[in-house]
């Protein structure tokens, strides 16, 4: 299978899962996938637990693995400045630190915040950090 094709499995939903990425557009995410594996099962043993997997849909789930690194690799000082935490806005990429978001950020500004505007409503935001979060975001648009 090409990994365009083994891409295609993986599905996002913002109705299910949270919009987490899950296989083929069932409620089995990615991240568990890869937790399961990273915890020592098998990909028989996983294969067995959740028959509705197929082998592909394992190598589906570490190819994103895969591309989510290489967007971490050019990352750079994003990963100091930026964090997802599964405790903190279940997940979502929020400043370090604090509980204001990405998606927040990016939201005021494209209904019409400036820069000073959100430094301002968000004191514990840092030009540095508003910057990274545009990095990210013009990241995940690569």
């Amino acid at each position: 299978m090409s990994w365009d094709d083994l891409l295609n499995r993986i599905t996002r939903d913002p109705d299910m899962m949270v919009g987490q990425a899950c296989i083929r557009g069932m409620r089995i995410t990615v991240q568990f996938v890869l937790e399961t594996l990273a915890a020592g099962t098998s990909r028989e043993e996983l294969l067995r637990e959740l028959p509705v997997l197929e082998p592909d849909d394992i190598d589906a789930a570490l190819a994103y693995g895969s591309e989510l690194a290489g967007i971490a690799r050019g990352c750079g000082d994003l990963l100091e400045r930026i964090t997802c935490n599964p405790d903190i806005l279940v997940g979502k990429p929020c400043v370090r630190g604090t509980r204001i978001s990405v998606e927040q950020l990016l939201s005021d500004m494209s209904g019409g915040a400036t820069e000073d505007d959100l430094l301002e409503t968000f004191p514990g935001v840092t030009q540095e950090d508003w910057r990274a979060a545009l990095r990210l975001a013009a990241l995940l648009c690569d």
